[in-house]
């Protein structure tokens, strides 16, 4: 979007680093897995702006909000080890 976004990568990288730190007890892979989410959800609104790519952009998160609550059901069902 032609947007200077050098606050945004320092921002993620303190977020990304927090949970390194010792006895913060914050899992980074939750961090890194939202950083994803977040970069996909992004990219989607990036390629679908405009009136027209409206229905698009509508049906694309609607599958990253089916596949997030998938993803979640079967977190609950199948315990992790």
């Amino acid at each position: 979007m032609n947007a200077n976004v050098t606050s945004l990568i320092v921002l993620l990288g303190i977020n990304f680093g927090i949970g390194f730190m010792p006895g913060a007890n914050i899992s980074w892979q939750a961090h890194l897995g939202g950083m994803i989410v977040g970069a996909l959800t992004m990219w989607i609104v990036v390629q679908t702006r405009g009136p027209r790519l409206k229905t698009r952009q509508i049906v694309s998160m609607s599958v990253v909000a089916a596949v997030l609550i998938a993803l979640s059901c079967a977190y609950l069902v199948v315990s992790p080890l």
